[in-house]
């Protein structure tokens, strides 16, 4: 239904099934991977390998839908790699000359989402940054090479909403 859908707000996410949950023991995610495998219908791990259907290569579709779209990621993400996922959509939007509003965090893994939340330890007890070094298609002349330095804060996710009016 995405003419009931205003904006998209994307955060750390999986655009790849093939890429999380991961099967190897270490992780403990197992049991997740054959939740996605009962809840997707697939009989067999080459149904899901060869699969075409996941977010990551329907990116021409859905950006055809015009659907204004912000993506946050951490480019350190250990949960769900950004080289397989939220990078692919940003590469693609570049290349193609397609808007898409997005921060790459440059020194960041999964956590912490977004940008504001500042005060307080993480889930894991670590401080929460104060600044985070970014490639966005909000600072001009930023790239993952040359990134931007900005403050944690939420006004970059109320920006994105303020601007669709």
């Amino acid at each position: 239904y995405p003419s009931r859908i205003k904006s998209m707000y994307l955060d750390a996410p999986v655009l790849d099934l093939r890429s999380w949950p991961r099967t190897d023991p270490k992780y403990n995610e197992v049991y997740l991977h054959e939740q996605v495998m009962a809840e997707y219908g697939f009989k067999s791990e080459e149904e899901f390998l060869s699969y075409k259907l996941y977010p990551v290569e329907q990116l021409k579709e859905y950006f055809a839908l015009g659907i204004p779209t912000l993506l946050i990621a951490g480019m350190q993400d250990t949960t769900v790699a950004f080289s397989e996922n939220s990078q692919k959509m940003i590469d693609y939007c570049v290349n193609n000359n397609i808007a898409l509003t997005f921060y790459a965090k440059l020194d960041a893994d999964h956590h912490p989402h977004s940008f504001g939340n500042l005060g307080g330890p993480d889930m894991y007890g670590r401080p929460y940054p104060e600044k985070f070094r970014v490639y966005s298609s909000e600072f001009a002349g930023s790239s993952y090479d040359n990134p931007a330095e900005i403050e944690s804060d939420t006004k970059y996710v109320i920006d994105f909403y303020n601007k669709l009016g």
